[in-house]
């Protein structure tokens, strides 16, 4: 009977594997490094691989060696089709006490060109391109929900066999 209860434990922790993917605990992947003025710039892209729809980029701005989050940041985004986005990087915020992040609606896959003009121009200007991605399908966001009636179903059935076992388990004296 353990043998049996070790195997739906390991099954059940197992399965709760397909929920780490969801935990994120980076600000994604480095897509640009670039001195511009005084300035060390460094450009991440979440999700990683970007895909279509809402992309973050987030931007860590160094100056002699400290974080320098007073410096403004305009990011202008344009896609494959010719559409055009212009963002203004926030504060730093989230949590985060060194990048500051705006978020971009990029609608298209495809090859997009950025370029994020600092200090208004004053500072400089770095370009870079973001390969994006075909959107997933709509169904692959509730993909961990689905899985987790794997779990679910493990310890019902164990509950039953636990409850089974105590019913059936002749009592000494009686």
């Amino acid at each position: 009977m353990m043998s049996m209860l070790v195997r739906i434990a390991i099954a059940a922790a197992l399965s709760l594997g397909a929920f780490a993917a969801q935990a994120s605990g980076d600000g994604g992947a480095v897509v640009c490094r670039s001195r511009v003025g005084e300035c060390e710039v460094v450009v991440l892209v979440s999700p990683v691989p970007p895909s279509a729809g809402p992309v973050t980029l987030s931007f860590l701005v160094t100056r002699d060696g400290r974080v320098d989050d007073s410096t403004p940041i305009v990011v202008t985004a344009t896609g494959p089709l010719g559409e055009s986005r212009v963002v203004e990087v926030g504060a730093p915020g989230d949590g985060d006490r060194f990048s500051r992040s705006a978020v971009m609606a990029m609608s298209s896959e495809g090859l997009w060109r950025v370029q994020a003009t600092l200090g208004g121009g004053k500072e400089g200007a770095i370009g870079f391109e973001i390969l994006v991605a075909r959107a997933p399908p709509p169904w692959h966001s509730l993909l961990p929900w689905m899985f987790l009636w794997i779990p679910i179903g493990i310890v019902i059935i164990l509950r039953e066999r636990l409850v089974l076992h105590r019913v059936q388990t002749p009592r000494l004296g009686a």
